[in-house]
């Protein structure tokens, strides 16, 4: 009688260890949210090895629903883990290109205004060099036509 309850709760750890990894291998495939296959992906994997551990002894525990969930959950964590590892790598990438961005779009601002302000300075002394042409001009009249 004991050995059937210990089978039973074998039989538990096992199912439930089974389900756990199958809802971990499904969450995996799933691009961009694999990651999130860690959480049911690691219980799994607890739930599988304790209930292999208590396997034995036993006779005609359910070992082999114990092995597929073990195997199912090691592989619905490798593929989440695998998941997160790319998704920091390609963070961390993403976050260099939008510096590598800002330091284009800062140096492209820096020229403009360098440009701006020589235009500005241009003007300026295309207006003075008016203005003194101007004043020349008038002073050549006066001095033409003194009344």
């Amino acid at each position: 009688m004991e050995q059937e309850n210990k089978r039973k709760a074998i039989s538990g750890l096992a199912a439930a260890g089974f389900i756990l990894g199958l809802i971990a291998l499904l969450v995996s495939i799933v691009p961009c949210l694999g990651m999130y296959a860690l959480i049911p992906g690691i219980i799994s994997i607890i739930l599988a090895i304790t209930a292999f551990a208590k396997c034995r002894g036993i006779a005609k525990a359910p070992r082999g629903l114990v092995i597929a969930a073990l195997i199912i959950s090691v592989l619905g964590t490798s593929i989440g883990t695998w998941q997160f590892i790319i998704i920091r790598q390609s963070t961390s990438r993403f976050e260099q290109v939008g510096f590598d961005i800002r330091e284009i779009f800062r140096i492209d601002t820096t020229n403009q205004i360098d440009e701006l302000k020589r235009i500005e300075k241009e003007e300026e002394e295309e207006e003075e060099s008016e203005v003194e042409e101007l004043i020349r001009k008038i002073e050549e009249k006066d001095t033409l036509n003194p009344e």
